[in-house]
């Protein structure tokens, strides 16, 4: 337990103030990951909003509402050094539109931090790119550096797609993304909705491969997210592989 844990008086609340400090907001299906009961998940959101850490609003979609910062949680959190960013987000920038990828972005650093656990030597969402970066440009939805099993260290990509583009535009971002990670990552992880948007990234790539030097694997989100012990990819000839 760190001593910053004592503020909040448990390892739980005091993970899904960090993360909430990242994202913006978070919902019971997220915390349902690491409580492993969708009841204790909403159980502990509901403790931490009459306590008055975190305020609700409603997403119209489901989960029905979704939880953020209050502006006393931002003080304790900053003055105590509990985090040393936090997000712009604000409930009336809330967008339906966006709310999916949000909430899956959570999930895939909550599932990332338990399938590597020490091996994790550093996550860092979009937000927090844009921020160190000092420029509003798209690189990838975050990016982590991982510990082998022989001491060396790899950076990953990670990049999340949700919804389908035209082949042009589609082929635009892929050739973008591939030139800026040539000298940045060792391979780049796609986590995807749909078989079509897999097929669209391996046909873009098989036409920019003279671009990078980079591996890039593929996983649909629901394997990710249901099979995460296992997280087995797929290469971009359809051989599957362990990640890790």
């Amino acid at each position: 337990m760190s001593s910053n844990t004592l503020v909040f008086r448990s390892a739980i609340t005091e993970r899904i103030v960090k993360l909430v400090a990242e994202y913006g907001y978070i919902t019971s299906a997220e915390v349902a990951l690491f409580t492993k009961n969708p009841q204790t998940a909403m159980s502990i959101l509901y403790q931490l909003r009459q306590k008055g850490l975190l305020t609700a609003f409603p997403t119209h979609l489901r989960p029905p509402f979704a939880y953020t910062l209050t502006t006393k949680t931002k003080q304790i959190i900053m003055s105590s050094g509990l985090v040393d960013f936090i997000g712009p987000f604000r409930p009336h920038k809330y967008k339906e539109t966006q709310f999916f990828h949000d909430t899956t972005l959570v999930k895939l650093q909550i599932i990332f931090e338990q399938i590597l656990d020490s091996r994790l030597k550093q996550y860092m969402s979009f937000k927090r790119l844009v921020r160190d970066q000092k420029a509003n440009k798209k690189i990838c939805d975050a990016e982590m550096t991982v510990a082998g099993k022989t001491g060396n260290e790899k950076h990953f990509a990670v990049e999340l797609e949700l919804s389908s583009k035209s082949k042009q535009r589609f082929k635009k971002g892929v050739m973008t993304l591939a030139d800026q990670a040539k000298d940045r990552y060792d391979a780049i992880i796609i986590i995807y909705s749909w078989p079509t948007i897999k097929g669209n990234w391996q046909e873009a790539l098989k036409e920019v491969k003279n671009l990078h030097s980079v591996d890039y694997f593929f996983i649909s989100k629901e394997d990710f997210i249901q099979n995460k012990q296992s997280c087995k990819v797929e290469d971009i000839n359809n051989k599957v592989i362990p990640l890790f």
